[in-house]
């Protein structure tokens, strides 16, 4: 009987739990979602299967070779960014690549070798390092004679200078070998030398060549400030050049660079948005500074930088911006 009996508690203790335990892990799901958000725990049944998440459709975004279909005030906004850059006096006014190089045979390197120092340096370091390069002499010849080393230091101050004293000396050796030693003057051309990519091409054809129609040079503050105005939908700047090419008339491509790059500037830099505020709070067309100041905050002001005239009247609107 002794060994009936144990082997009857044996068989016990392997038995299924009664249906009482077995509910006790979903109790337990629903106990930590109860915790976690009381409200979502009450609206949500218990169940022993967590709930199938439901997907969204994504709002697709814009094919970069198809027409982008513009806001319809689009030219009002333009006149408007072109009255905020009346006064020209942004860093890329007196020291972009437009200004850096020295009229003459090699007025077309100097615009190419500005550019080239330009990428993620502020306007104000490349001007310096460029009239470094004028003091040294920057022509095709004198920078294939000056040493890796020598270029390296001459440069020092910009942003990558290792990587952009490498692309310099391989594109002046690909002018000379391939180009007669001049830069050339188609897109593919420029955009097979080393370190110079769309934006860059499309500047130099555009500044050094004249040709306004080739295309247009987008960089950061262009992409950004386009896909919040809407003028395109894009992630990136060469997808927003394609799409801003689609429908923005050729006319307007040849400055269209110059006056966006200064906005964006003039609005990070804070030396130079105390100088934008006060330019646009002395418009005596107070609808129109009114307007001016709605659409800067639109793209990126902060509203502490506006004076009282504006800063009240600018921050209250901003369901109704332009």
């Amino acid at each position: 009987r002794a060994a009936a009996g144990a082997a009857r508690a044996a068989a016990a203790s392997t038995a299924a739990p009664p249906p009482a335990a077995v509910a006790t892990a979903p109790r337990r799901v629903a106990a930590k979602r109860e915790r976690r958000n009381p409200v979502l725990a009450a609206a949500t049944p218990s169940t022993d299967r967590p709930a199938k998440k439901v997907r969204t459709a994504k709002k697709a975004p814009a094919v970069a070779n198809e027409p982008f279909q513009p806001p319809a005030d689009w030219r009002d906004t333009l006149d408007l960014l072109n009255d905020i850059r009346r006064e020209r006096n942004a860093p890329v006014d007196s020291m972009g690549a437009e200004s850096l190089g020295v009229e003459g045979e090699h007025f077309r390197f100097h615009t190419l070798i500005a550019l080239m120092l330009s990428s993620q340096t502020k306007d104000q370091v490349v001007a310096e390092t460029m009239q470094r390069l004028h003091e040294h002499s920057l022509t095709v010849p004198s920078i294939a004679a000056t040493s890796h080393e020598d270029l390296n230091a001459l440069i020092r101050k910009v942003g990558f200078h290792n990587n952009k004293t490498k692309y310099i000396k391989n594109a002046v050796d690909i002018i000379i070998e391939k180009h007669d030693g001049k830069v050339p003057g188609t897109f593919e051309g420029l955009v097979g030398l080393p370190g110079v990519g769309p934006k860059m091409a499309y500047l130099v054809l555009n500044i050094a060549f004249g040709k306004t129609d080739a295309g247009i040079g987008v960089d950061t503050h262009m992409h950004r400030i386009f896909n919040v105005l809407g003028w395109v939908r894009s992630t990136t700047p060469e997808g927003t050049r394609k799409q801003l090419q689609s429908w923005l008339p050729k006319e307007e491509w040849a400055t269209i660079n110059l006056t966006t790059v200064g906005v964006g500037q003039m609005i990070q830099q804070p030396a130079h948005r105390a100088k934008l505020v006060a330019f646009i709070d002395s418009w005596r067309d107070r609808d129109r500074a009114l307007r001016a100041a709605r659409l800067l905050d639109r793209i990126g002001m902060p509203a502490s930088a506006w004076p009282v005239s504006l800063a009240a009247q600018s921050t209250s609107v901003k369901a109704e911006l332009i």
